[in-house]
């Protein structure tokens, strides 16, 4: 198989890959984030709570050097602005142009600068937690951080019913937002 494949790309991996893998072939992963700042899961959603406005998209090559902290062949910056789909879809434009450059300019990857760094942690409740939020505007970033068909909407569960937002607008005064409402089983 080895002769067949010369580069393996991975896409916002949630797994790790193991190292048999990527000691084998040149593993490249597409990570957005400011690296060296930013490295594991969540980055989209955590870097939006930060209130972080612009992040790259990193093509980095898998090794032992750590999760997402491997040579970096190219980046290209990215807006954070919007709601999730739309972040994704300006990274898909931005992955397949940094995928283009590594295999038609051959491109070496270089070391990412040592120091301290951010390790962000993977996100897995998406209940809107009003008690840590003081303003309308991280209400608006926690809901629109989620807001795409692929991930659970944020939500707030209210009795026995769940509300879920979704296709959020923020005027700097008001938060309009389509709601779902579902009964708990």
């Amino acid at each position: 198989i080895k002769d067949n494949i010369t580069k393996i790309f991975f896409f916002h991996w949630n797994y790790i890959v193991p190292k048999s893998i990527y000691n084998y072939f040149e593993c490249i992963n597409i990570h957005t984030s400011n690296l060296p700042d930013g490295k594991g899961g969540s980055p989209l959603q955590n870097q939006i709570l930060n209130n972080i406005l612009t992040s790259k998209v990193n093509a980095l090559q898998m090794s032992d050097d750590g999760l997402d902290s491997g040579p970096i062949y190219c980046s290209q910056q990215v807006t954070l602005q919007g709601n999730l789909s739309d972040i994704w879809y300006m990274i898909s434009q931005i992955s397949f142009n940094l995928i283009s450059k590594i295999i038609d300019e051959k491109i070496v990857p270089t070391v990412q600068p040592i120091g301290e760094f951010i390790n962000y942690k993977r996100r897995k409740d998406n209940v809107i937690p009003f008690e840590e939020i003081d303003n309308l505007k991280k209400i608006y970033d926690f809901i629109r951080m989620l807001d795409d068909d692929n991930y659970p909407s944020a939500h707030l569960i209210i009795g026995q019913y769940k509300l879920n937002f979704n296709r959020a607008n923020f005027n700097g005064e008001k938060i309009h937002a389509d709601v779902i409402i579902e009964k708990l089983s």
